[in-house]
């Protein structure tokens, strides 16, 4: 959060409340989220402008501020934010209860500490309610459909973050991952794979390089792993975070992606051959 104080005019009537043991606010479910830490102390924001709290809407400026924080978002991304008002907006009604005595902030100061109050109980709501679930798995669909593409600084490689591979939200111990009909033997379907890769390649024929950048689950963790095409190579190299120097190579691809989208041809690692790379990672026989 980007607030630096806490606002004591605010904060006041809720110390005023629970010294009188007011119970209008029932505590919050035991969290397996780390909690929110305390703002730490700075300069103060400046009151928002009239203009931003809108006539009919008493809410969308605390709605903004929170939203402005994608830790406060599954898996700390801004495109799983959920932003549905019918959501989002009973979270913070109950936080402007319990913090301004149900008087909607009007200055940014005031909109910081309804959120520092609700943020955890709307991180948590992502994955804890049914309702929440269904969002969060749309937005990942949504966002695979059409992920963000940009120019590596080089010029020559295209990256495309594709996110976390969708699919059902499942508890996993004390923490929450994805089941999926993409995810055969821990990675990413061949077949699928493939295709995007194809996708991006004929999208993109003046890149050198199409880097697909994609989370998998792995138990009650993430793994990053790494789909590319190497023009120069004309080959399909295969990449996990976990072994930064090895590289999984196919055969040539010869502007046919068919063999691998029809499933004809594996893209599993085990089914590749092999490239270690240098400690340095300066082997250039093996691309990394």
């Amino acid at each position: 959060m980007s607030s630096t104080r806490s606002p004591a005019t605010w904060l006041l009537a809720g110390t005023v409340c629970i010294a009188l043991a007011c119970a209008t606010s029932p505590p919050d479910e035991a969290s397996t989220e780390e909690p929110a830490s305390t703002p730490a102390l700075s300069e103060a924001a400046p009151e928002a402008p009239a203009a931003e709290l809108a006539e009919g809407d008493p809410l969308a400026l605390t709605r903004e501020v929170l939203l402005e924080d994608p830790d406060a978002c599954f898996r700390g991304f801004a495109p799983y934010c959920i932003r549905d008002r019918a959501f989002v907006d009973p979270l913070l009604e109950r936080s402007v209860d319990f913090v301004g005595r149900g008087k909607a902030p009007t200055t940014r100061e005031e909109a910081e500490a309804v959120v520092f109050h609700a943020v955890g109980r709307y991180k948590n709501a992502h994955t804890r309610s049914e309702e929440g679930r269904a969002l969060l798995e749309e937005l990942m669909r949504d966002y695979y459909a059409k992920p963000t593409v940009f120019r590596h600084e080089d010029g020559g490689r295209l990256v495309v973050e594709m996110g976390v591979l969708p699919g059902r939200v499942v508890k996993y111990g004390r923490t929450y991952s994805v089941e999926s009909d993409l995810l055969v033997d821990g990675q990413w379907k061949g077949t699928e794979a493939a295709s995007m890769l194809e996708r991006f390649t004929r999208a993109h024929p003046d890149a050198q390089v199409i880097d697909l950048e994609i989370y998998l689950p792995d138990g009650s963790s993430w793994e990053r792993w790494n789909y590319r095409y190497h023009r120069d190579r004309d080959q399909i190299s295969v990449h996990h975070a976990s072994l930064p120097t090895h590289a999984y190579l196919s055969d040539k691809v010869r502007d046919d992606f068919g063999p691998w989208t029809s499933g004809a041809r594996s893209l599993k690692t085990t089914d590749l051959d092999l490239c270690r790379g240098r400690d340095n990672m300066t082997n250039q026989a093996c691309p990394l």
